[in-house]
């Protein structure tokens, strides 16, 4: 057992040393303002301040500051300076301005009147700041410029701070961020001045030479000009605007990666595509979109759709061609088709319908190895079928008008056959009826090299036989099927639900 004496005397010394190191803790933490050098002063003890003039320097946990005058306020260990300032903190930044008030207890300063704030890689502008240098973090709420003096970029805010020691602004209201190939205005901006990676977060618009794009959140890297974008993401060129939930855009080659509800408008030609994925390259004004991809064409008077696997759109300098890929599938109000691929010009309005194509226009079928259609705000005005044509028009729930040739040229008035010329072996069959009942009576069963045949009200009106013809007409029989060789009634396409 420790004797009294002994337990009295230990305990005394640990309270000694816990005195002892409280003293420490609380002069680190008040460690007084240094006076460095002042050409003059004088001295108020009873105000406990020292006021200080001509070339004043003054130090506290290794920061110097430099003025032309100051009041020293040992009470509160603050100062007031005037004139000439300039904080170093030795390690990232230098600080000046036309006054300052500085808390050495909380190491903040106040910098008020032509501030300028320095580091290796940024000048800051304003009116005003205030400076954290404990923490090295500057702060203002006065609208700053700032210059990355690596890249030239130029970013302007009415608030913001920038952390000295990671190198990263945090930009708020009104945010403008000027690089010599693009602007960046938003509402909230994070940009590291080393990386010059600007994080995004808030409504977004970067304006380049040949587009602009808006979003919500993402990144961009002014050093590699590239971008990662989301929500609510658009980019607009001269001719097209292609929206997504994502975007990759690439400023060096004008290239866009976008994923998500993507939809690419033609704002020249009144047409738009959506997907699920899509690819833009601005430089030369094409873009692709695929994945559950449909596109729209509005007119005057009608509204043409199409369905494919993917789509691939080109301007030139005044038309555009259209590339359709895989499973097409295309929808008017009075016309429907499909084919393996197609192709669009809008020089000549041509559609092109590429690897067994079917088109079904009025009560018509129309089948071919390759068929070309001229559309006409919305309508079909002529069309060419190429090897293997066929076109069944059905008469009755037994009987198909049917027309068969190497090549066939077809004319139409709103949407509505009205003439077609058969240049090779020509096969026709078509149904007489009676005028009174329309039941039919008579079947014709005619080739000819080359024909021409005129339509009214949907129906086979008359055949002008151009060269030597073989065949007859009779009267029908019930039990009789007319069919030409390669006859075929394809299932008419429906459009996709949930389009």
């Amino acid at each position: 057992m420790i004797p009294h004496n002994n337990r009295l005397l230990i305990m005394m010394k640990i309270f000694g040393t816990i005195l002892f190191l409280v003293n420490i803790s609380i002069c680190a933490q008040t460690q007084k303002i240094n006076i460095l050098k002042a050409g003059n002063n004088e001295v108020y003890p009873q105000k406990k301040l020292v006021i200080l003039w001509d070339n004043v320097i003054l130090e506290h946990n290794g920061n110097v500051m430099y003025c032309d005058s100051a009041v020293v306020y040992k009470s509160d260990n603050s100062f007031l300076a005037f004139k000439k300032i300039l904080i170093d903190d030795k390690e990232s930044i230098k600080l000046s301005g036309d006054s300052l008030k500085y808390y050495g207890d909380s190491q903040k300063a106040n910098i008020r009147g032509n501030v300028t704030l320095y580091s290796k890689e940024i000048d800051l502008k304003a009116p005003s700041l205030d400076y954290d240098l404990k923490n090295k973090i500057a702060f203002y709420n006065q609208t700053a410029d700032i210059k990355n003096k690596n890249t030239g970029n130029r970013i302007k805010s009415i608030k913001g701070n920038f952390n000295t020691i990671n190198n990263t602004f945090f930009f708020k209201d009104s945010v403008e961020l000027i690089n010599i190939d693009y602007t960046l205005k938003s509402d909230t901006l994070v940009y590291n001045t080393v990386s010059e990676i600007s994080e995004i977060n808030g409504k977004t618009r970067i304006i380049t030479k040949a587009s602009e794009i808006n979003c919500h959140k993402g990144w961009f890297d002014s050093k590699k000009n590239i971008s990662s974008l989301i929500d609510s993401v658009f980019i607009k060129s001269k001719t097209h605007t292609l929206s997504a939930d994502s975007l990759f855009y690439d400023e060096n080659t004008g290239q866009a990666e976008a994923y998500g509800n993507v939809v690419l408008i033609d704002d020249t030609s009144h047409w738009e595509i959506i997907g699920n994925q899509g690819f833009y390259d601005e430089k030369i004004d094409s873009a692709s979109i695929y994945g559950n991809s449909t596109l729209t064409q509005i007119e005057k008077e009608d509204t043409l759709k199409i369905v494919a696997e993917k789509f691939i759109t080109k301007r030139e300098e005044n038309y555009y061609e259209l590339f359709c890929f895989n499973k097409v599938n295309l929808f008017g109000n009075q016309i429907k088709g499909k084919c393996d691929s197609l192709y669009y010009n809008e020089i000549d309005s041509l559609m092109h319908l590429f690897k067994e194509p079917i088109l079904w226009i009025d009560e018509s079928q129309i089948t071919g190895n390759l068929i070309n259609f001229k559309i006409k705000n919305g309508k079909v005005f002529n069309m060419e079928i190429m090897d293997n044509s066929f076109i069944i028009t059905q008469k009755d729930s037994i009987h198909f008008d049917q027309i068969k040739g190497d090549y066939v040229k077809g004319f139409f008035i709103k949407n509505h056959i009205k003439t077609m010329n058969i240049i090779g072996n020509g096969k026709v069959i078509y149904f007489s009826e009676n005028e009174k009942n329309k039941n039919i009576t008579d079947v014709n069963n005619v080739e000819c090299e080359k024909m021409k045949i005129k339509f009214t009200e949907k129906n086979i009106k008359e055949v002008i036989f151009q060269s030597e013809t073989s065949g007859n007409s009779a009267a029908i029989l019930a039990e009789k099927k007319y069919k030409l060789e390669g006859f075929k009634i394809h299932e008419k396409i429906s459009f996709p639900k949930g389009e």
